[in-house]
């Protein structure tokens, strides 16, 4: 049987902000930091035991992709900003009680941009680990 691994991977959000803290156990990932990413390459790779790459190798290709990455990563940032945008813009032009219950909150939480949002966050780590596993 293999072993499961869990790495939290933070967008707009700081480890310092998890929550449940039982989460705070692993090491989580933060998008924007080029170390934590490299970290995380890394760790990827020593878990593939002999299928792994040399190091210099696996650095070389990580340089060279993490300026399609940083991209990727603003896209996807600026894209639940508009949504989330979209949605307190939605919200506003509601009645306060829609059949009884509370318009939701317009307060800005990270990850709850909408589920076209989080579709679109998991196509990309999807992608991203797609692209990790053809190195």
């Amino acid at each position: 049987m293999d072993v499961a691994r869990v790495v939290p991977f933070l967008l707009d959000v700081k480890p310092t902000d998890l929550t449940p803290p039982a989460i705070k156990i692993f090491n989580a990932v933060t998008a924007a930091s080029k170390d934590d990413i490299w970290r995380l390459i890394k760790s990827m790779n020593a878990a593939l035991g002999d299928a792994r790459l040399e190091e210099t190798v696996l650095r070389k290709t990580f340089d060279r992709a993490w300026a399609e990455f940083e991209k990727a990563v603003k896209d996807v940032q600026a894209l639940a900003a508009k949504e989330i945008a979209e949605q307190m813009s939605e919200q506003r032009f509601r009645p306060r009680h829609v059949r009884g219950n509370p318009v939701p909150s317009t307060r800005y939480q990270p990850g709850a941009a909408g589920g076209n949002c989080a579709r679109r966050k998991s196509r990309f780590a999807s992608d991203f680990v797609a692209t990790i596993e053809d190195l």
